[in-house]
């Protein structure tokens, strides 16, 4: 009693805290960043790497369970960061926002996870509220009011990263 399960790739337990899975994600995570970085390749292709290879690995993970966009924004950006900061040669006081703007903008084109969380969350609600299941379609929603909100503002994941590049954008221009 109290231990949790696996079923699909997601942990269950009773209490429904999703500790485990969140520490299987960071686990996969700091593997994933530090065998890139201990591969003898420049820079940029470290970076092109974190973007196509683990965003992709951890993008299951960022689908199938609930978690909070502030746990992706404060320890997993902050874990990714520290990584793109050293092969980047950026010291703390440093800002990564350039790199987030678009291959024109003199940019790498690269998204952190907090943007691929709310592509992986706008997928699954997208799905649940296009569903030809009409028990599906209720299960969106009974939760359209809760804290899933936040992610039906979209329409597809190129919308979020528009969004994501323009508020960059705005920022870049302004500095």
């Amino acid at each position: 009693m109290g231990e949790s399960f696996k079923y699909l790739g997601r942990f269950f337990d009773f209490d429904t805290s999703d500790h485990e899975h969140k520490s299987e994600l960071m686990f996969l995570i700091d593997e994933l960043m530090s065998d890139i970085n201990h591969k003898p390749l420049h820079q940029k292709n470290k970076l092109i790497l974190y973007n196509r290879y683990v965003l992709s690995k951890i993008s299951w993970h960022l689908t199938v369970s609930p978690l909070s966009k502030t746990l992706v924004t404060e320890t997993i950006n902050s874990v990714i960061n520290q990584y793109i900061r050293k092969w980047l040669e950026i010291p703390i006081s440093g800002t990564l926002s350039n790199i987030y703007l678009t291959h024109n903008k003199i940019s790498l084109d690269i998204l952190p996870a907090s943007v691929k969380i709310i592509q992986c969350q706008t997928v699954l609600r997208n799905a649940l509220k296009t569903s030809p299941n009409d028990s599906i379609k209720e299960l969106w929603k009974s939760t359209f009011n809760h804290t899933n909100i936040q992610y039906d503002i979209y329409n597809s994941t190129k919308e979020v990263s528009r969004i994501f590049i323009l508020d960059k954008k705005i920022n870049f221009n302004t500095v």
